[in-house]
């Protein structure tokens, strides 16, 4: 499996997509913070974008502040993120060079959990780089203000359930792509489960259990979820979510001719 990564991020190193990828994102945030404006994607009502609206004249940008606030841009990464998805899981059914990974004794289970493992490591990586990068760009700008072990606890339990929310998304595409070898199927899977997820959850309110299924909006309001009851339950679901699709991707790569 290390030779698989090695290879992986080899490949990953010398493409074009991942670096015009990487670009983007960077910008997004340095662009974000050094304007002290936060942007949203999704279904949304008034009372969020009142909120959006006053970020930037409530409180002077230090890096403890902007930490707390661009955490509700973390939704922005599961597109960022398609382009590593296609990278990683699809390319290889796109230009056939799973055979030679297959071909020298690397069972499809051990494929499957090389590249699933993979996928894992590198979110974890991008929603690392992301509040690294807020951290140096706002503190470098307004000061780092006081990053205290409290605060440094809250942001490791926000970072935990976004992640876990990233893994269960895209665990749903890679359990799409499988079904239909698709990688448009998979990603527009993706982008109409989040946004459906949304709408379901406006057009039925009285299901507070519903909320659990709008991961775009757990990614988006983590700080305000942190210390409800939906904290405990988010984390619970995704994984089960996450481990449920694995298992299904396995068996369905298995079953196909390939």
């Amino acid at each position: 499996m290390l030779n698989y990564w090695r290879a992986e991020f080899y490949r990953l190193r010398y493409s074009k997509g991942f670096w015009i990828n990487v670009t983007i994102f960077l910008l997004m945030i340095v662009v974000s913070v050094w304007c002290e404006s936060v942007g949203y994607v999704g279904v949304h009502d008034m009372e969020t974008m009142d909120q959006l609206a006053n970020l930037k004249t409530s409180q002077l940008w230090t890096a403890r502040y902007s930490l707390e606030a661009m955490a509700q841009m973390v939704s922005f990464l599961i597109f960022t993120s398609m382009t590593l998805f296609t990278l990683l899981i699809s390319d290889d059914f796109s230009y056939k060079t799973y055979k030679n990974n297959l071909t020298v004794g690397l069972s499809r289970g051990n494929f499957l959990a090389a590249k699933y493992s993979l996928l894992l490591l590198v979110l974890a990586l991008e929603l690392l780089l992301f509040y690294v990068m807020v951290c140096l760009v706002s503190g470098l700008k307004n000061g780092f203000g006081e990053l205290d072990s409290q605060f440094m606890m809250q942001l490791l339990k926000v970072y935990l359930l976004q992640y876990l929310n990233l893994v269960a998304i895209f665990s749903m595409g890679l359990a799409l792509f499988y079904l239909f070898l698709s990688n448009v199927i998979a990603l527009v899977g993706i982008i109409v489960i989040t946004l459906a997820s949304q709408f379901l959850v406006v057009l039925v309110p009285d299901y507070a259990w519903l909320m659990l299924l709008n991961f775009q909006a757990i990614l988006s309001n983590a700080w305000q979820i942190l210390p409800t009851d939906y904290f405990v339950k988010s984390l619970v679901f995704c994984l089960l979510v996450s481990s449920g699709c694995y298992v299904l991707s396995n068996q369905l790569l298995k079953s196909k001719s390939l």
